[in-house]
């Protein structure tokens, strides 16, 4: 299933991008192996606060953002100060402005398209 997300660096009027990807949503079995191959389960106290080194934290997020690159479809993100676009994942992925997006996206596909890892699990 194919699915438009507008990442939050995208939402509001006074947001740096517009825009939005589309995705093809991961299959429950999906998210549970992006979920076990960022680590980010041990990641995470019961009340879902992340816990740990922050190079474990990196890296974990590394991960995942890394593994959710397989589930862009489209890329469709504009920034706002000077209207460059951004039509394909390499776009955001050579970008240092961008890379919230990305982190942004990943959490997303994990969380099954906008509820909470925990609620999940």
């Amino acid at each position: 299933m194919k699915k438009p997300y507008k990442p939050s660096q995208c939402k509001g009027d006074k947001s740096l991008f517009t825009g939005n990807v589309v995705l093809r949503m991961p299959a429950y079995e999906e998210r549970m192996e992006l979920l076990c191959d960022a680590e980010l389960l041990d990641l995470a106290d019961e009340e879902g606060q992340t816990k740990g080194d922050k190079k474990k934290q990196l890296k974990s997020m590394l991960q995942l953002v890394k593994a959710s690159y397989a589930f862009y479809e489209k890329v469709e993100i504009k920034r706002r100060s000077d209207s460059k676009e951004y039509k394909k994942l390499d776009d955001l992925r050579f970008n240092s402005e961008c890379a919230e997006i990305l982190q942004d996206v990943a959490m997303y596909l994990i969380n099954g398209g906008g509820s909470t890892v925990e609620g999940k699990l």
